[in-house]
Parts: C-alpha cells; sequence; structure tokens
C-alpha cells in the first residue's frame, strides 16, 4: 500500500484535480488499515477465481462425458419417469421388441446391479461391447475398451471405474474376487474407465453382457440406447416404439437431444448453488473494504471538517474517498 501511495502521489503530486489529490494524500495515511483492505480483495477475488474455475471444469466434464455417454438417437426405459441412477430392470423381451421396429438399427443394453466388494457397496455394470465400440467407446483413462473387449464377453476381465481404481489402488493387471450366483470369479482389471454417474462415489466395474447373462444370470436392462437406421426420424421411431410397448406399461422413450438436454437442466440447478457461492466470496471484498474505508472515513472527520471550512465540496471529498476505494480495490484485484 505504501508503494502504491508513493506511485499515486508522484504521478498526481501536482493535480489540480481535488478528488485525485485527496486520494493520492490520504492513501498512505492507514497502511495497515490500507492493507487490510488490499488482502481482503485479493483473498475474496482468489477464492472467487478459484471455484469459478473449479465449478466450469468440473462442470465442463460433465456435460462432455454425458454427451459421450447418453450419445444415442432413442433412450427406452421403464418406471414412468426418467432416473439419472440406474431405473427399474427391464426384461431383454424389450430390447427384441424394440429391434423389430422399423426404422431402429441396434439396441444397446446397459445394466446396473448392486455387488459387494472388499466389504464395499460397488456397481456392477453389463454393457455390450460390439454396440459400446460401434458407438464411441467409453472414456478411458488406462487401457483400451477394443483390447479389453473380448476378455470382457470371456468374464476373464473386467473394467474398473477411475474413482474405484484409486480408492483401491488397482491398476491394468491387478487381480480381483468377485461374488457371483455361481460362485466367486477371480479376474483380471484390464483398464480404467470414466464414469460420473452411474457409480456415483461408490465406484463401478464393467463386465460384458456375456459374462453377466452366464455367471450372473442376468439378460435385463436399466436403459435402452436405441441407435436409428440412416434417415429415419426419430420422433416418428419414438412414437411406434411407444405403441409398440404400450402407453400404459409405465415405459417412457425420451429421444436424445431430449435426454441430453434435461440432464443439462438438473446439472445446471445444481451448479447454480456453486456459482452462488462464488458471489458471495466476491461480496465478501466489497464488504471488506466498505468496512475499512467508512472506519477511515470517520477517523478524519475533523480533516473533513477543515476542508469544507476551507470550499472543498462535499462532493469532491466523497470522490476522493472512492478514488481511495478504488485504487486499494485495483491492488487488491492486481494482486
Amino acid at each position: 500500500v505504501l508503494a502504491a501511495a508513493w506511485t499515486t502521489r508522484r504521478l498526481l503530486g501536482h493535480t489540480r484535480n481535488v478528488p485525485l489529490a485527496l486520494a493520492a494524500l490520504h492513501l498512505p495515511r492507514s497502511p495497515v488499515r490500507g492493507g487490510a483492505s488490499v488482502a481482503t480483495i485479493g483473498a475474496a477475488i482468489a477464492i472467487a477465481t478459484g471455484l469459478a474455475v473449479l465449478v466450469g471444469s468440473f462442470q465442463g466434464a460433465w456435460i462432455g462425458w454425458v454427451e459421450q455417454h447418453f450419445a444415442a438417437d432413442l433412450f427406452v426405459g421403464t418406471g414412468g419417469r426418467v432416473r439419472l441412477l440406474a431405473g427399474p430392470p427391464m426384461a431383454a423381451s424389450v430390447a427384441e421388441t424394440v429391434r423389430e421396429i422399423p426404422g431402429v438399427a441396434t439396441v444397446e443394453p446397459f445394466r446396473v446391479l448392486p455387488i459387494r466388494l472388499r466389504d464395499r457397496d460397488v456397481f456392477l455394470q453389463g454393457i455390450s461391447t460390439s454396440d459400446r465400440l460401434a458407438h464411441g467407446g467409453l472414456p478411458m483413462v488406462d487401457g483400451s475398451l477394443e483390447a479389453a473387449a473380448q476378455a470382457l464377453d470371456d468374464g476373464t476381465a473386467v473394467l474398473v471405474s477411475d474413482n474405484l481404481a484409486y480408492q483401491l489402488e488397482l491398476g491394468v493387471g491387478d487381480e480381483l474376487e468377485l461374488p457371483a450366483p455361481t460362485g466367486a470369479r477371480r479376474v483380471r482389471v484390464a483398464g480404467t474407465y470414466v464414469d460420473y454417474l452411474g457409480s456415483l462415489d461408490q465406484g463401478a466395474i464393467v463386465v460384458g453382457t456375456t459374462a453377466l447373462r452366464r455367471y450372473w444370470h442376468d439378460d435385463s436392462a436399466n436403459l435402452l440406447r436405441v441407435w436409428l437406421t440412416p434417415g429415419a426420424d426419430p420422433q416418428t421411431v419414438r412414437r411406434r416404439v411407444l405403441e409398440r410397448l404400450g402407453t400404459a406399461s409405465g415405459y417412457f422413450v425420451l429421444t436424445g437431444r431430449a435426454f441430453v438436454e434435461g440432464i443439462r437442466d438438473v446439472l445446471a440447478q445444481f451448479f447454480r448453488a456453486a456459482w452462488l457461492v462464488i458471489v458471495v466470496a466476491a461480496l465478501i471484498g466489497v464488504i471488506g473494504i466498505v468496512n475499512t474505508q467508512v472506519a477511515s472515513v470517520l477517523d478524519r472527520s475533523r480533516d473533513n471538517a477543515t476542508l469544507r471550512t476551507i470550499g472543498i465540496p462535499a462532493r469532491d471529498l466523497a470522490r476522493g474517498v472512492f478514488i481511495e476505494c478504488g485504487l486499494l480495490g485495483a491492488l487488491g484485484g492486481l494482486l
């Protein structure tokens, strides 16, 4: 603050502008108090900037993952409403019924089962490796879905979500013992992938649908990703699917655009609270400088009275205080 005051006085020492001269005069009079203002503003802006970068990065990563994970023409589920986590399971016959509808090219089932691994709850996810490879794969952190596909279907290897791999200190080549109705399965970790939704903070393990059917005796699906033939109208096919499944049976059919936009709205509501925290952090800096400057003005009441007596207008005194606040704020923001 003293360095800024010295620089300001050197630059404005001969000015005839009264508010600027008053600001240059008063800036070094309470360097400790001014320093407190600068520190408060600097800390508040640093916190707000850090939070904005964190929230913006996290939100961008979420949206990017959602657009890749839910990149399909139609989504079919049951339960009467969309659940971002696993909804009620559907029988394998539902997928076969949808496959037969004109305009449908392929149907990719997605299954989630809760299991226990090393005394903790995790999710077992079954994916159709061939369909996943044909439509973008998985966002891998380590390893390759293409290289692991056959082992996933054979039930000799799995993929592990990156959060679970971190928590259990797992890497490619490590072995796991998974509980299954047919007996514990000894499998190898073939890779790690990003999963922001299906695994929450618990973690997930991916196997092929063939292995899920063979060793866990499960061929149902929580969600169907439906891919259409080139030129097929999503709304037309959507109506056909609803007619075939029956609107009174509790199924929902959404276009890919509607599904992703719905998730975007949910995320926007969630991150709105985070952005509010950033606004509060910025307000802390404003409150800090207001408090210190009000105290400074009160301490100068006799000086201000003298200045008023010799003809300095009140508006020039007020402008001088605002300029002084601006200089302290600029210094805090710069730091």
